[in-house]
């Protein structure tokens, strides 16, 4: 496996780790052409990516902020979807959230 390989498996499966302690759902896939979590609960996926360029300004434009919404502007790429960027943290109270109040809910 080579490094770049090997450190999105390390963080893959620390997130898968870390939902589970958290209680929340969550199966790393990691094969080709696939997520590289799922969410069952959600009925939701994730790609992980760990890398160095370019996170230190979203970093530095989300702030102390809970959400930074981003979007690309530019003319070659038209139409580019809104982005959501938050913490781990914000995300799992979020997801906790939303997984107790479905709890309740009959369908």
């Amino acid at each position: 496996m080579n490094k770049k390989k090997f450190k999105g498996y390390l963080l893959e499966h620390y997130l898968e780790k870390y939902f589970w302690e958290q209680g929340i759902d969550c199966k790393r896939r990691g094969q080709a052409g696939q997520e590289d979590l799922y969410f069952p609960q959600l009925l939701m996926s994730g790609e992980a990516k760990c890398w160095k360029r370019g996170l230190k300004t979203l970093y530095e434009m989300k702030g102390d902020k809970d959400l930074l919404f981003a979007k690309l502007q530019s003319h070659k790429e038209k139409n580019k979807e809104i982005l959501v960027v938050m913490s781990l943290k914000v995300f799992t109270d979020l997801v906790k959230r939303i997984v107790r109040d479905w709890q309740g809910v009959n369908f």
